[in-house]
């Protein structure tokens, strides 16, 4: 199976960083709204950045243990008439779960914003 590189990123959002387009907005208390507005800056500016998503990807490859395979989803591509079916195989990861990956972005985004500490969520 061959993977599509250098697909267009997909905005979800106006240029005013709001989601939902005119009906969108943040609903957060208004002592968050600098650092949220602060992290949606940087992540617009790091989702590009070709030396951002270079580090990503090393971490990616030599801690998390990406990329990891897929399979073929035999039964469901018979039960759907010949559709070629596959799935990720995350749990192959570092910590066998899709987390990893998700920890490994907000150290990498907290590290470019001069971050000293990290809460985690789970």
């Amino acid at each position: 199976m061959k993977i599509k590189k250098g697909i267009q990123l997909i905005d979800q959002h106006d240029k005013n960083f709001m989601y939902g387009g005119k009906f969108g907005g943040n609903f957060i208390p208004e002592t968050l709204k600098k650092p949220i507005d602060d992290l949606t800056m940087l992540f617009e500016k790091l989702r590009r950045d070709k030396k951002f998503l270079n580090e990503r990807d090393y971490y990616f490859k030599s801690y998390v243990g990406a990329p990891t395979p897929f399979i073929k989803l035999e039964n469901l591509t018979e039960h759907l008439g010949g559709a070629q079916i596959y799935a990720k195989v995350v749990s192959e990861a570092n910590g066998g779960a899709h987390k990893i990956y998700n920890a490994t972005v907000h150290c990498l985004i907290a590290k470019r914003a001069g971050k000293k500490f990290i809460v985690g969520d789970t």
